[in-house]
This record gives C-alpha cells, sequence and structure tokens, in this order.
C-alpha cells in the first residue's frame, strides 16, 4: 500500500507543481501605410503692374487677385495704351481631402533693375484661392482638381519715381498639415 500511496502522491505532486507558463502571451498588430500623391506648386504667371506712367503726386496701383482688374489711385499714372496687367498665378495639386498650408512671401520693395537710380516701390501681397480670398499664411484642402492660386498686390509709386523696370520674387510654399 505504502508503493501506491506514494505513486499516487507523487502524480497529484507532479500535477500541482507543473504550471502552466502564463508569462508568455502573443498580440498582432498591422503595419498600415498610405500612399497620397505628392503635393505640387507650379508657377505659370507673373504679377505684372504693366506700364505706368511717372507722376510728381505718386499713387498707387493695385492688381485685384480675385477679379484680375488694375486699378491706379492716381489716374494721371494709368498708360493711355493699357498695357498688359496680370496677378501671378501658380497652379496647386493636392491630394483630394487633404489639408495644406499656403505660404506666400515676397520682397517688400520692387527694386530698380536697370540701375537708374530709383528708390525702391513698396509693395504688399493679396491672394485668391479658386476665386475666393486667400491670407498669405493660410490652410487650404484638396480637390479633385488643380487649384489655382492668384496673387495680386498694391504697389506704391513714388512721386518722380525714375523710369526703369523694377522687379522683385514672390514665393509660394505648399505643405500637407
Amino acid at each position: 500500500m505504502k508503493k501506491i500511496t506514494f505513486i499516487l502522491l507523487a502524480l497529484i505532486s507532479g500535477t500541482a507543481f507543473a504550471q502552466n507558463n502564463d508569462a508568455t502571451d502573443k498580440a498582432t498588430a498591422e503595419a498600415l501605410a498610405e500612399i497620397v500623391q505628392p503635393l505640387t506648386v507650379d508657377s505659370n504667371n507673373n504679377l505684372i503692374f504693366g506700364r505706368i506712367i511717372g507722376s510728381d503726386a505718386g499713387g498707387k496701383v493695385t492688381i485685384n487677385p480675385i477679379e484680375l482688374t488694375r486699378e491706379f489711385t492716381n489716374n494721371n499714372m494709368k498708360d493711355p495704351s493699357d498695357t498688359d496687367f496680370s496677378a501671378a498665378k501658380f497652379t496647386i495639386d493636392a491630394a483630394k481631402g487633404y489639408s495644406y498650408s499656403v505660404i506666400i512671401t515676397g520682397d517688400e520693395n520692387l527694386a530698380d533693375e536697370d540701375g537708374n537710380g530709383g528708390p525702391a516701390m513698396p509693395i504688399s501681397y493679396t491672394a485668391a484661392l479658386d476665386g475666393v480670398s486667400l491670407s498669405l499664411d493660410d490652410n487650404a484642402t484638396g480637390s479633385e482638381s488643380n487649384q489655382v492660386l492668384t496673387i495680386g498686390g498694391e504697389l506704391t509709386v513714388n512721386g518722380g519715381q525714375a523710369q526703369s523696370n523694377y522687379k522683385g520674387d514672390i514665393s509660394v510654399t505648399v505643405t500637407y498639415n
């Protein structure tokens, strides 16, 4: 009987001391990626104020980026031949439904490109995206087609401004949010 008790005790003890390894567990996660189209911006047209007649009084010339019009505060500065003018135009291609930032920077003055001694002319910029006003540091959302960013501005022409060609740069930076 001692043998049977010993064998029975050994079986019960072995079972009692055998442990399920609960210190290890396993879970699974997925590795996911979403590819969206690259965000691009292309320059299609310059901001052109056109020919302006110098005046002792000076004045301001405005290119409206929504209406694509040109206005003078001093009509004596308007060239009667009505030269070409235009808003700057950029095309933005962004993935539909994705938000992106638009940052517009530019020279604060148009400088005398020909070296004729003309003082720099202050310029401020205004913008529109698909015909709707946009601030110079704003957000937009991609659509099914290219979006058109137009940039106009107000140029202050000094009284007695020297005859010359004047130039400045405008930059547009777009970044997905």
